[in-house]
């Protein structure tokens, strides 16, 4: 970022005793307001009394999805995305624990959807968004009624998730009351986004 457009940033919001900073370690903050642009993540923060803040909402937002299919027994059963289609700002996605914890406190707008193959007897099917290891945001439930061996059913998931930007984390779970179901191998078929959306 151009240091003269920090420094008439930092002006704005402190005076003339505003401070600024480019670097990969957070400077000591002198006064609210201060700016600080992380060099290492690319995103422009501001110290807001008790901490620093990113003042780009687009900046954190990530989508990983499937490339194998998987398959879900009778209970509830974490969906697994183990390859990240892209993660911009401060957030960071587990490919081993198929969760997202972002680096930036807000509130974010939280997708999925999985596509399942019938193979069994007519169940309640639910997709669920799981905040902190707890249920959260419940979607997708369906009845594997009229449908035949062969036949799919798509099924989404979506709500506003606030999360505090430090321990916070959401996840992706799945339902079955029944035999156990299978979801399909494609990426485009299996996935989990997510964007902040506002403070």
């Amino acid at each position: 970022m151009d240091s003269e457009l920090l420094y008439a940033l930092s002006q704005s919001n402190q005076g003339t005793n505003a401070t600024w900073a480019a670097s990969t370690s957070p400077p000591t903050p002198t006064a609210p307001g201060q700016l600080w642009y992380q060099t290492d993540t690319n995103v422009l923060v501001v110290w807001n009394g008790t901490a620093w803040t990113s003042v780009y909402y687009q900046n954190s937002t990530f989508k990983a999805y499937a490339t194998t299919g998987q398959s879900f027994p009778a209970g509830t059963t974490k969906v697994s995305f183990p390859s990240l289609a892209f993660n911009y700002g401060t957030g960071t996605f587990d490919t081993v624990n198929y969760r997202y914890t972002p680096g930036t406190s807000g509130y974010y707008l939280i997708t999925s959807t999985v596509r399942f193959l019938y193979e069994n007897a007519s169940a309640e099917q639910i997709l669920l968004i799981y905040k902190n290891g707890a249920q959260f945001g419940y979607g997708g439930a369906s009845m594997f009624y009229n449908l035949s061996a062969g036949d799919n059913l798509g099924m989404s998931v979506t709500d506003i998730v606030y999360l505090n930007g430090v321990t916070d984390y959401v996840e992706i779970w799945f339902t079955n009351a029944g035999a156990t179901t299978s979801a399909a191998a494609a990426g485009y078929q299996i996935f989990m986004s997510g964007s902040l959306v506002g403070h």
